[in-house]
């Protein structure tokens, strides 16, 4: 895999500017088809919810990024794990099946199971999802998109030590409107999406938006597609002056084959330096059985041969929410009550070992805040907070050449919470905040695990799942535990300017702990902490056509959920466990700039400078790492302590850095063009954490084009798009197989950003 560096004088330039908030318009989810005049003469306010209220982005004195309708569209999001596009805070990693893992700011997650909570919290109409599989089918009709970045410990309803990604769809609107766009390009790619709002009174409205998505995989055995069809219906009723009432319902379908992975080859001598990346194969190949060294790769991990065809998903997402606002002389009262619902069905071999999930799960949530108006100097915020989340999961697991693990996980959370916030303006220009949340969460399972031994796997039939009860009963896992703790936020901000902000925060935050199925005594792990210090600067020059953010953060990680193999001793054996295993100092700054050197031609940069180092992490593992990785594990009782203690975090470049240009060229009749370039460089990061060579990925670029004709009128457009303009095999993640072999390598797959792509959209509003 190449690392393409910026030499150029343009290619600097380039990468000194991206279309991020810069590219984003007030216009909503209509935006697609964009307006006829896009020249402007002053750089737009954009108005988040971020802190429970409306306010312009540029007076949030907070660590966030709004993501606009525009943006999704234009970068060809439609699964939140194409998100780290768009925020170079961000990574989303693609796992098996339907999960999706997190790294923001260095915080991370690598559990992918039904045991598991998210490090970032994706909160739909301010409904938190309790699960990583559930933020599917979202990315379409929204207003924005919100990427809070570090602890959310007092406004939010579930807590999250990484952050939260808002998903804000567009509510209804007493117009009468819509907007239409159809996608074609490579892969046999068809998208269409589109919205229609409808006024049935001055007041009642509703709002019917849907997409569907039809594209082959990236790889010859047609894993790494994306086959989804999803439908959202809001109706907005206003029976009196203040009072505001909405009822959404929403499901989505995702099928195919799921997500793909190319094999990387063993590189490098045991304990050597890091050398390229080496495939087994053409990368966008994948799972090619006819490649002799694919099949002899697998042989020397002691695989039996994989069978191709097999990979299968089958997902279902839906909730009906109902939210009520009142905006009264006394305070503005705000009620969400939601059931979200997910059915997930899946199987593959895409972590180098056979792997499915047969899982439902069912959630209520219900909030309640109350805002007060300003009582002199002092305004309130008060609100509570329920959630109570269920999951059955069905888990076939491969975990010996012969040895098929039959799992059953079930378990139940109910979580409560308290919370405050109180903002105290000492003058005109100078604001303190503080506030204060209590949150409970008890949590209970009885899973068991079972053992199917004598398994051909080149022959075994693997749907349907077998019966619950076949094998042998390994062990039952039975757990009831209670999570409390009391997390706080601390903050300071002076207008500077009028267009100057100047602040400074201190918060923390927590995830709750869980359990794993192992021995009796020892199936849990506890919660894992945050605290977080930032300190930041939002400014507005030139007449408003310059803007400048800048933010400087220090994270003090504390007992991180770690999930790894370990050994027991027989008869347990080999298991998947979660550890409290890391501590960690994560320290960086961000910078947000745009420019509007003319009212046609716009420049915008994001860069992050990250700097992370375990303080401590050492964990058991079945295995020795101490050949290929830098890490030590000598022998002890139970496997191979390995330390890895000063090594940066997964997922966690030094670097990056993206920028780009837009240029609008007004054509005659009133028309116009607009070409847009923007591109991505990220430096290299681990992607697990035993540091072995395969899981290192090596920093790259990468650039998109696109070149939009707006008609006259304000309705039509015609837009041609490139994207991965490099077509480089870029690792968003990786997976280590379940018997690396220190000796002669083994099984690492890599899952790996989209190829390039292309294709031309048509979009139309009115």
């Amino acid at each position: 895999m190449k690392a393409y560096m910026l030499g150029s004088s343009a290619a600097i330039a380039l990468a000194s500017a991206v279309p991020a908030l810069a590219q984003q318009d007030s216009g909503g989810p209509a935006a697609p088809a964009a307006q006829t005049d896009v020249s402007q003469t002053q750089l737009q306010d954009i108005v988040v919810t971020a802190q429970r209220r409306s306010e312009n982005l540029q007076k949030a004195a907070i660590s966030v990024t709004a993501v606009s309708n525009a943006q999704l569209v234009q970068k060809g999001v439609t699964d939140i794990s194409q998100l780290t596009q768009l925020a170079p805070a961000l990574r989303a990693i693609p796992n098996q099946g339907s999960y999706t893992s997190f790294a923001l700011r260095g915080i991370n997650s690598f559990s992918a199971n039904a045991f598991a909570d998210p490090v970032v919290v994706v909160n739909v109409d301010g409904v938190p999802l309790a699960h990583p599989t559930g933020a599917h089918g979202l990315f379409y009709d929204v207003e924005r998109v919100e990427i809070l970045k570090g602890p959310q410990g007092t406004l939010y309803g579930r807590n999250a030590t990484g952050g939260a990604v808002n998903v804000n769809p567009a509510p209804p609107a007493f117009t009468f409107g819509g907007f239409a766009n159809l996608e074609v390009g490579n892969f046999a790619e068809v998208m269409g999406t589109a919205a229609l709002n409808i006024p049935l009174s001055e007041q009642v409205a509703i709002r019917a938006a849907g997409q569907v998505v039809h594209r082959n995989g990236y790889f010859s055995d047609g894993t790494g597609d994306d086959k989804a069809q999803s439908g959202r219906l809001s109706l907005r009723w206003k029976p009196i002056s203040g009072l505001t009432m909405d009822v959404i319902g929403d499901y989505s379908h995702q099928g195919g084959k799921g997500p793909g992975g190319a094999i990387i080859s063993r590189r490098d001598t045991p304990g050597g330096p890091l050398g390229d990346t080496h495939f087994i194969g053409d990368p966008w190949e994948g799972n090619t059985t006819p490649d002799p060294r694919y099949a002899a790769l697998y042989s020397v991990a002691g695989f039996a041969p994989r069978r191709q065809g097999l990979s299968t998903i089958d997902n279902d997402y839906y909730g009906v929410t109902g939210i009520i606002n009142y905006a009264a002389p006394f305070g503005d009262l705000a009620l969400i009550t939601a059931y979200r619902g997910t059915d997930i069905f899946y199987f593959g071999n895409t972590t180098a070992f056979y792997l499915g999930e047969n899982a439902n799960s069912d959630q209520y949530s219900g909030e309640l805040r109350y805002t007060s108006p300003a009582i002199g100097p002092l305004k309130l915020l008060v609100g509570m907070f329920y959630l109570h989340d269920a999951i059955n999961s069905r888990n076939p697991i491969e975990t010996a050449a012969t040895t098929l693990n039959n799992q059953t996980i079930t378990g139940k959370s109910a979580a409560y919470a308290g919370f405050g916030n109180l903002t105290l303006t000492a003058t005109d220009r100078l604001r303190f905040t503080g506030g204060l949340r209590y949150t409970s969460e008890r949590k209970t399972t009885d899973s068991q695990s079972r053992l199917i031994s004598g398994v051909n796997f080149s022959t075994f039939n693997f749907i349907p799942f077998p019966d619950a009860n076949d094998g042998t009963l390994r062990f039952r896992a039975l757990g009831d535990r209670v999570f409390k703790k009391v997390t706080w936020k601390a903050g300071v901000e002076f207008d500077v300017a009028s267009r100057s902000l100047l602040y400074a925060n201190i918060g923390t935050g927590f995830k709750a702990g869980g359990f794993f199925i192992g021995p009796e005594g020892s199936n849990s792990y506890e919660p894992e902490t945050v605290t977080a210090y930032t300190i930041g600067s939002k400014n507005r020059f030139l007449d408003n056509r310059l803007q400048i953010n800048v933010e400087a953060f220090l994270y003090k990680y504390r007992n991180q959920q770690i999930a790894h193999q370990r050994f027991y001793p027989a008869p347990t054996g080999i298991l998947f466990v979660t550890d409290n295993a890391g501590s960690a100092t994560i320290y960086g700054a961000e910078l947000e700039a745009q420019l509007l050197v003319t009212r046609n031609t716009k420049l915008s940069l994001q860069a992050q400078y990250l700097h992370s180092r375990y303080d401590q992490l050492t964990y058991l593992s079945p295995t020795s790492i101490s050949n290929n990785s830098t890490c030590p594990s000598p022998a002890v009782t139970g496997g191979f302590q390995a330390d890895c203690s000063g090594r940066p975090l997964p997922f966690t470049p030094k670097f990056v850095v993206s920028g780009g240009i837009s240029q609008t060229m007004p054509l005659n009749g009133g028309a116009n063009l607009v070409l847009a370039v923007d591109t991505r460089y990220e430096g290299a990061r681990w992607t697990q954490i035993n540091y072995l060579p395969e899981n290192y990925a090596q920093a790259y670029t990468r650039t998109d084009a696109q070149v939009t004709l707006n008609f006259k009128g304000d309705h039509w457009s015609v837009t041609a798009f490139v994207q991965n303009l490099e077509n480089d095999a870029v690792i968003a993640g990786t997976l280590t197989g379940r018997n690396y072999n220190t000796a002669v390598g083994g099984i690492v797959d890599a899952i790996l950003q989209p190829p390039r792509t292309y294709g031309a959209r048509l979009g139309l509003k009115f």
